[in-house]
């Protein structure tokens, strides 16, 4: 009796992501898309079509993968710009509060293992907010990669103290300012279970 107790408190196993269904409708939305471009000709069109496909894919499959709800999922690059060629790579930041705990890193693997199933070619980081700021200040070519970003999905409280942070930098004159730090340090650990305000 004491087992049986035990085994029905113990929380559910996270559900994955249904990488079939997705894999599916991705397949058929670009094909739908690539007729679309050999009848109407026209690129933007087809560029714009293939990143709204992408959106709608790559953002149900993070609620699915159950990620916190403190973190956010960010595009950035040409994909952050709204527009995506075709095999072109998908350029997303997995934007977090704090360093990941155990269970933020199960579930950041669950999404990413699903997305490169489904059929989207990755490029990504996993960073906190200060984190960008260390790597933008050593490395110029992160600094152009993340000059485009918009949110997908996630908390939007993290999102507005990562935008906030590129309204202050300006890497010619001055480093960040120390703002950035009272911003970050107030949003909740990454855990699995936490809620932050406005997520």
């Amino acid at each position: 009796m004491d087992v049986l107790a035990s085994d029905h408190r113990r929380p559910p196993a996270p559900v994955r992501p249904d990488v079939r269904h997705w894999r599916a409708l991705l397949a058929e939305r670009r094909e739908a898309l690539r007729a679309d471009f050999f009848t109407r000709g026209d690129p933007q069109r087809l560029l714009r079509g293939l990143a709204r496909v992408t959106d709608d894919v790559v953002s149900q499959v993070w609620r699915e993968a159950a990620l916190p709800p403190d973190a956010a999922l960010v595009a950035v690059g040409g994909y952050g710009r709204g527009q995506l060629f075709p095999h072109s790579d998908v350029d997303l930041l997995i934007l977090l509060p704090k360093a990941a705990d155990g269970a933020c890193t199960e579930a950041i693997e669950r999404l990413l293992t699903a997305l490169w199933d489904i059929g989207v070619a990755l490029s990504h980081a996993v960073r906190t907010v200060d984190e960008c700021v260390a790597e933008m200040a050593a490395d110029a070519t992160v600094r152009t990669s993340l000059l485009e970003h918009r949110i997908l999905a996630g908390s939007r409280r993290l999102y507005a103290a990562f935008t906030q942070m590129f309204s202050w930098w300006c890497p010619e004159t001055r480093a960040p300012s120390r703002s950035i730090k009272r911003v970050t340090s107030s949003t909740a650990p990454c855990t699995a279970r936490s809620k932050a305000a406005g997520a």
